[in-house]
Protein backbone atom coordinates (compact mmCIF):
# COMPACT_ATOMS: atom_id res chain seq x y z
CA UNK A 1 0.00 0.00 0.00
CA UNK A 2 3.01 2.07 0.92
CA UNK A 3 4.67 1.62 -2.39
CA UNK A 4 1.07 2.61 -4.71
CA UNK A 5 0.42 5.99 -2.66
CA UNK A 6 3.78 7.25 -3.31
CA UNK A 7 4.05 5.50 -6.66
CA UNK A 8 3.72 7.40 -10.15
CA UNK A 9 0.10 8.63 -9.49
CA UNK A 10 1.70 11.21 -7.02
CA UNK A 11 1.16 14.84 -8.03
CA UNK A 12 4.70 16.30 -6.99
CA UNK A 13 6.74 13.28 -5.85
CA UNK A 14 8.08 10.57 -8.20
CA UNK A 15 8.08 7.05 -7.30
CA UNK A 16 12.34 7.43 -7.13
CA UNK A 17 12.27 10.33 -5.32
CA UNK A 18 10.54 8.53 -2.65
CA UNK A 19 13.24 5.13 -2.58
CA UNK A 20 16.02 7.81 -2.77
CA UNK A 21 14.33 9.09 0.61
CA UNK A 22 14.38 5.52 2.49
CA UNK A 23 17.65 4.32 0.99
CA UNK A 24 19.86 7.74 1.59
CA UNK A 25 17.98 7.15 5.62
CA UNK A 26 19.65 3.65 5.60
CA UNK A 27 23.10 5.33 5.17
CA UNK A 28 22.86 8.08 7.04
CA UNK A 29 21.65 5.92 10.11
CA UNK A 30 24.68 4.13 9.00
CA UNK A 31 27.29 7.03 8.79
CA UNK A 32 26.01 8.37 12.19
CA UNK A 33 25.70 5.23 14.20
CA UNK A 34 29.78 4.88 12.98
CA UNK A 35 30.88 8.34 13.91
CA UNK A 36 28.79 8.58 16.91
CA UNK A 37 29.49 5.28 18.61
CA UNK A 38 33.45 5.78 17.70
CA UNK A 39 35.72 4.15 19.17
CA UNK A 40 33.56 0.97 19.61
CA UNK A 41 32.91 1.10 15.48
CA UNK A 42 37.00 1.49 14.84
CA UNK A 43 39.05 -1.25 14.49
CA UNK A 44 39.40 -3.23 17.79
CA UNK A 45 36.24 -1.66 18.88
CA UNK A 46 33.50 -4.76 19.80
CA UNK A 47 30.82 -2.91 17.43
CA UNK A 48 33.79 -2.79 14.29
CA UNK A 49 32.26 -5.80 13.02
CA UNK A 50 29.11 -3.76 12.12
CA UNK A 51 31.25 -1.23 10.23
CA UNK A 52 34.02 -3.38 8.53
CA UNK A 53 33.96 -1.01 5.35
CA UNK A 54 34.78 1.82 7.26
CA UNK A 55 38.17 0.50 8.03
CA UNK A 56 39.06 1.86 4.31
CA UNK A 57 37.35 4.54 4.17
CA UNK A 58 38.92 6.48 7.08
CA UNK A 59 42.28 5.73 5.42
CA UNK A 60 40.84 8.04 2.55
CA UNK A 61 39.48 10.59 4.71
CA UNK A 62 41.06 10.96 7.70
CA UNK A 63 38.41 12.91 9.45
CA UNK A 64 36.61 9.73 10.21
CA UNK A 65 39.01 8.37 12.20
CA UNK A 66 39.64 11.79 13.72
CA UNK A 67 37.86 11.57 17.30
CA UNK A 68 38.91 15.29 18.37
CA UNK A 69 37.16 16.59 14.46
CA UNK A 70 33.65 18.08 15.57
CA UNK A 71 32.45 19.16 12.21
CA UNK A 72 32.19 15.37 11.89
CA UNK A 73 30.25 14.68 14.61
CA UNK A 74 28.20 17.17 14.18
CA UNK A 75 27.23 16.36 10.64
CA UNK A 76 26.41 13.18 11.94
CA UNK A 77 23.46 14.53 14.39
CA UNK A 78 22.22 16.55 11.30
CA UNK A 79 22.11 13.16 9.35
CA UNK A 80 19.78 11.87 12.18
CA UNK A 81 17.42 14.95 11.48
CA UNK A 82 17.86 14.50 7.99
CA UNK A 83 16.96 11.00 8.75
CA UNK A 84 13.48 12.09 10.38
CA UNK A 85 12.46 14.47 8.22
CA UNK A 86 13.09 11.85 5.05
CA UNK A 87 11.11 9.38 6.81
CA UNK A 88 8.21 12.27 7.32
CA UNK A 89 8.04 13.07 3.77
CA UNK A 90 7.34 9.63 3.20
CA UNK A 91 5.01 8.81 5.47
CA UNK A 92 3.34 11.90 4.43
CA UNK A 93 3.53 10.64 0.43
CA UNK A 94 2.04 7.26 1.72
CA UNK A 95 -0.83 9.07 2.87
CA UNK A 96 -1.68 11.37 0.06
CA UNK A 97 -0.46 14.24 1.77
CA UNK A 98 1.20 15.12 -1.34
CA UNK A 99 2.07 19.17 -0.95
CA UNK A 100 3.29 18.43 2.77
CA UNK A 101 5.54 15.34 1.57
CA UNK A 102 6.98 17.30 -1.28
CA UNK A 103 7.56 20.47 0.65
CA UNK A 104 9.77 18.25 3.47
CA UNK A 105 11.25 16.35 0.43
CA UNK A 106 12.44 19.92 -0.55
CA UNK A 107 14.03 21.00 2.89
CA UNK A 108 15.40 17.53 3.68
CA UNK A 109 17.06 17.34 0.09
CA UNK A 110 17.91 21.17 0.11
CA UNK A 111 19.83 20.39 3.40
CA UNK A 112 21.56 17.01 2.12
CA UNK A 113 22.97 18.92 -0.79
CA UNK A 114 24.54 22.08 1.44
CA UNK A 115 25.60 19.48 3.98
CA UNK A 116 27.70 18.12 0.85
CA UNK A 117 28.98 21.30 -0.53
CA UNK A 118 30.07 22.07 3.38
CA UNK A 119 31.58 19.21 3.73
CA UNK A 120 33.46 19.84 0.50
CA UNK A 121 34.62 23.36 1.35
CA UNK A 122 35.58 22.57 5.05
CA UNK A 123 37.89 20.00 3.48
CA UNK A 124 39.38 22.96 0.86
CA UNK A 125 39.27 25.32 3.44
CA UNK A 126 41.93 23.41 5.73
CA UNK A 127 44.02 22.74 2.88
CA UNK A 128 42.80 19.24 2.20
CA UNK A 129 43.90 18.16 5.50
CA UNK A 130 42.18 14.82 5.93
CA UNK A 131 42.25 13.49 2.33
CA UNK A 132 45.28 15.14 0.84
CA UNK A 133 46.99 12.85 1.35
CA UNK A 134 45.78 10.49 -1.11
CA UNK A 135 47.10 9.15 -4.76
CA UNK A 136 44.57 10.40 -7.54
CA UNK A 137 43.25 7.21 -7.94
CA UNK A 138 41.48 6.71 -4.39
CA UNK A 139 40.62 10.46 -4.22
CA UNK A 140 38.52 10.03 -7.24
CA UNK A 141 37.23 6.42 -6.90
CA UNK A 142 36.85 6.42 -2.87
CA UNK A 143 36.39 9.99 -2.18
CA UNK A 144 35.22 12.15 -4.84
CA UNK A 145 32.97 9.96 -6.70
CA UNK A 146 30.54 8.67 -4.03
CA UNK A 147 30.51 11.85 -2.59
CA UNK A 148 29.38 13.46 -5.56
CA UNK A 149 26.42 10.91 -5.34
CA UNK A 150 25.32 13.59 -2.14
CA UNK A 151 25.45 16.23 -4.68
CA UNK A 152 24.13 15.12 -8.09
CA UNK A 153 20.94 12.72 -7.07
CA UNK A 154 19.88 15.58 -4.66
CA UNK A 155 19.89 18.01 -7.35
CA UNK A 156 18.15 15.79 -10.14
CA UNK A 157 15.32 15.58 -6.50
CA UNK A 158 14.94 19.54 -6.27
CA UNK A 159 15.00 19.87 -10.64
CA UNK A 160 12.03 16.92 -10.33
CA UNK A 161 9.84 18.17 -7.36
CA UNK A 162 10.51 21.57 -7.43
CA UNK A 163 9.92 21.73 -11.28
CA UNK A 164 6.41 19.48 -10.50
CA UNK A 165 5.30 22.23 -7.36
CA UNK A 166 6.19 25.26 -9.70
CA UNK A 167 4.39 23.66 -12.61
CA UNK A 168 1.05 23.47 -9.92
CA UNK A 169 1.49 26.80 -8.47
CA UNK A 170 1.13 28.20 -12.48
CA UNK A 171 -2.24 27.19 -12.22
CA UNK A 172 -3.24 28.36 -8.71
CA UNK A 173 -5.15 32.05 -8.87
CA UNK A 174 -4.30 34.73 -7.43
CA UNK A 175 -6.77 37.43 -5.97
Amino acid sequence: ALWNQCGSDNMFVPTWVSFWLLFTSAVCVIDAMYVLNRPRTMAGGDLHYLFAPYSLYITVDKAYGDMDDSFVKAQSWVNLIEVTLNLAAVFLLSRGRHASGALITIVTTSSVLFKTVLYGLNEACSGFAHVGHNELKELVFLYIVPNSVWVVVPVCVLKSVCGKVGAALKHVKTK
